[in-house]
């Protein structure tokens, strides 16, 4: 099951360049498609089922009537299996291990319903799970808790549960009543690398978008919410650009509550550039021509735009946040510590601090972190760990 949140999109492209040499038919269930009935479709060998928007986007509850469509066109074998990109899904993997149960499950941590909510915070979930049965904390956090069971739940329908993060599999192993052989660490990837432009192409775009030589483009890619610390980062930048004026930060993404958002880019807001979303070819552009990549996230996965920074060299501001952390430390990026949750002080001094010192840090061609290089996120490991994940189920 495929969606367009959280980078998923984007993993499903990966997977299926990582599957191209598997002789394997690949079906995509597209759910909420924008379809207005139900339809097969057909692309480059790969076969998409297209489910037309439920009421209230709601697929859980019409699992029921899935399960007969799925079943007109799938036939139940050993050889069938099902990746679970939806959470929560729990309704759906148990009536895919009912009516198939020859067929196998793996489930794809993409995001956990706590990490939004408690803004990454690892240690106050652990808290609160050590006290889940707690009734002064059960009716508190019951939303939290009834995400845990559901979580669980699907564990235990899965034949492999794959988390992209150590922090992630570190949480599931530790605190999770779950089978731990079924655990899998692969980190996310990309195959195709773009070519780098040359100065005199960095300076047409420039020329073209009005944007001048000299001036530094801090660059964030994603929505634009609490959570993705983009907030917090635009209070940051209005001290930035108090000690280096010759700088602009372009935000690339969606922007749920723009009233808000703008009310916080006061007064610099002529500093500040919103393109919302792009396709992905004009972002390559902004890509190749920032000078800072922002990634200030408190929870993340692990991060397709972090990946994608590291690929075009850039020098990365991040945060200190679940799962960002095991992506950024100090030899490959300047960290920013989150802190307390309840005061974005220190957060955003980090912020702050970080940014000036790569904004007076002159960077030469071969200087640049090339993190993205390295065994931990080599597509050609990582292909060969979803193979073989495959394989054995």
């Amino acid at each position: 099951m495929s969606s367009s949140i959280n980078g998923i999109g984007t993993y499903i492209k990966q997977l299926i360049a990582c599957m191209s040499e598997m002789e394997v038919q690949i079906t995509i269930l597209m759910f909420n498609s924008g379809e207005e009935s139900f339809c097969i479709k057909e692309k480059d060998g790969i076969k998409y089922f297209n489910f037309p928007a439920f009421p209230e986007m709601e697929v859980q509850k019409y699992s029921s009537v899935i399960n007969k469509i799925l079943r007109l066109y799938i036939l139940d074998s050993y050889d069938n299996l099902f990746l679970m990109n939806y959470s929560p899904g729990a309704i759906f993997m148990k009536m895919i291990r009912r009516y198939f149960p020859l067929s196998k499950q793996v489930y794809v941590i993409h995001d956990m319903v706590w990490t939004m909510s408690l803004f990454g915070n690892v240690d106050e979930y652990i808290r609160i799970l050590k006290l889940r049965n707690d009734k002064a904390n059960i009716e508190e956090y019951s939303y939290l808790i009834k995400a845990f069971d559901e979580e669980v739940e699907m564990c235990k329908y899965a034949d492999k549960v794959i988390c992209l993060s150590e922090d992630t599999y570190k949480l599931l192993e530790k605190y999770y009543p779950i089978d731990k052989s079924k655990l899998v660490l692969i980190h996310n990837f990309i195959f195709h690398r773009e070519s780098l432009w040359s100065e005199i192409d960095k300076s047409k775009f420039r020329e073209k978008m009005f944007i001048k030589q000299k001036e530094k483009i801090l660059l964030y890619v994603g929505r634009v919410i609490e959570q993705k610390g983009i907030i917090v980062y635009i209070e940051a930048f209005k001290e930035i650009l108090k000690k280096y004026p010759a700088c602009m930060l372009v935000i690339i993404g969606t922007i749920p509550n723009r009233r808000y958002v703008m009310k916080k880019c006061y007064p610099f807001i002529t500093k500040i550039h919103f393109t919302g979303p792009i396709s992905r070819e004009e972002l390559a552009k902004w890509y190749q021509v920032a000078d800072i990549g922002i990634l200030p996230s408190y929870t993340e996965q692990c991060s397709y735009v972090g990946l994608e920074m590291m690929t075009y060299k850039l020098p990365i501001v991040a945060s200190d946040g679940f799962g960002i952390r095991c992506m950024f430390n100090h030899k490959n990026a300047e960290i920013a510590a989150i802190g307390k949750r309840d005061s974005i002080d220190q957060f955003r001094k980090g912020l702050i601090d970080s940014t000036l010192k790569l904004l007076n840090k002159e960077f030469k061609n071969d200087e640049s972190i090339e993190y993205v290089e390295c065994d931990k996120y080599s597509p050609e490991k990582n292909k060969r760990l979803y193979q073989s994940c495959f394989h054995i189920l």
